[in-house]
């Protein structure tokens, strides 16, 4: 049985750095915040994110993107 729900695509990209990151499969119910939180906890591999880890996630801007 097929579900009703609508999954998206969502590709970060991180102003002033070359970072890119792919989310695949994201609930239509998920909020931006419980996604982008996921990518800006601390560790090893997103030393390039730091400023952004850095902030609240209140004070992050998001700009959406729509492909055709």
């Amino acid at each position: 049985m097929k579900s009703k729900c609508i999954t998206w695509t969502i590709e970060w990209r991180f102003h002033s750095t070359n970072v890119v990151l792919l989310d695949h499969g994201i609930n239509e119910n998920s909020t931006l915040a419980s996604i982008i939180e996921k990518h800006l906890k601390p560790g090893p591999w997103n030393h390039k994110l730091k400023p952004f880890c850095a902030e609240q996630l209140d004070c992050l801007k998001f700009f959406i993107r729509k492909y055709p």
